[in-house]
């Protein structure tokens, strides 16, 4: 297999056969309470190994990690906001400066207590773009701005909680201060907080053929990246409220085409942050019980892994080592 200088095969693909390898990413299912034995069919898995996931220079986040677990060793950096805007299949200029933002719900003092949706009404930017992506998410557009790109710091957006959230608007762009002060003016008590700054690199094609099954718009925009088919379908989202039994049936016909197939579910990751440890550990319930079971009745290698780790404790994201099962391929009979 001819693989790009930087990429490293995260997976086997077994020989002899027609099988293909599914990799089950289950986004922030690691965190410091987490015990397989809770969890019948993943504890069933016939290797367990533990991953590095977070590429060096990264923080533990979703695009970095999916990346290296696809084999990118070495991601280009300063793209989260670009491949954001790919996947809601938004019309980007090479000079453009894209963030991502979230709204965060802040107290009297101006503590950033917990992620909220956008206000119902927000006004009309003059020099920036603003595009939802729905609930607490959006993307915050300035043209002509890619040059600021280098100079802007790097966080996460649950580093915000528990601190004021004014603390973050700290470029120094002309154009994003005044849309978050236009933005902003609608709720004092939701503000959005712009991260992620990015500019469009393109990415190189991923090195064998491919197919991806997410509801999560970072993913959807990361499979376009790397020329990977992607499929979502009504009722599949990115969080808990997901058609895990569609998705499913989905990945596995896929299979049958593709020699790699990547299925990810979102929604451990979205309980963590919303601080609430019980619909995690029951959302990956249904994982193991829906699931797990068709996809290790079928012939292919299976491998389920978590990206990184969500806490819910906290909502944040924990990097380290993180589980991986590994079921191999079925020999045909």
């Amino acid at each position: 297999m001819l693989l790009l200088p930087f990429v490293t095969p995260c997976f086997e693909l077994p020989q002899g056969t027609t099988m293909s390898e599914i990799l089950c990413i289950i986004d922030g299912m690691n965190d410091p309470d987490f015990n397989v034995k809770k969890y019948p069919t993943l504890a069933s898995f016939p290797r367990r190994e533990h991953v590095n996931t977070v590429p060096d220079g990264f923080k533990a986040g979703t695009l970095p990690c999916v990346l290296s677990l696809l084999g990118f060793t070495s991601p280009p950096k300063n793209i989260r906001g670009w491949i954001e805007a790919l996947g809601a299949g938004i019309d980007l200029k090479p000079d453009d400066l894209i963030f991502r933002g979230s709204w965060v719900e802040v107290d009297d003092e101006g503590i950033g207590i917990g992620f909220c949706d956008e206000p119902d009404k927000l006004p009309k930017l003059k020099r920036a773009r603003y595009v939802s992506l729905g609930g607490y998410k959006g993307l915050l557009i300035i043209p002509k701005g890619a040059s600021f790109v280098d100079s802007i710091p790097a966080l996460l957006p649950f580093e915000m909680l528990g601190r004021n959230a004014r603390d973050f608007f700290s470029p120094d762009i002309p154009a994003l201060r005044e849309a978050l002060i236009m933005l902003n003016s609608s709720n004092p008590r939701r503000l959005i907080i712009p991260w992620a700054a990015s500019v469009a690199q393109p990415l190189p094609p991923f090195p064998v053929k491919a197919a991806v099954v997410s509801a999560t718009n970072i993913i959807r925009g990361l499979a376009k990246a790397l020329k990977m088919y992607h499929v979502s379908l009504t009722g599949m989202t990115g969080d808990t409220d997901t058609d895990l039994g569609t998705k499913t049936r989905l990945t596995l016909a896929l299979a049958k085409k593709y020699p790699f197939t990547m299925l990810h579910i979102g929604g451990c990751d979205e309980a963590a942050h919303r601080m609430d440890k019980r619909e995690k550990e029951a959302f990956l319930m249904q994982i193991d019980q829906v699931v797990l079971p068709e996809l290790l009745a079928s012939n292919h290698t299976i491998r389920v892994v978590s990206d990184h780790g969500a806490d819910p404790a906290t909502g944040g994201h924990t990097g380290g080592k993180q589980p991986s099962f590994v079921r191999p391929a079925r020999k045909r009979t």
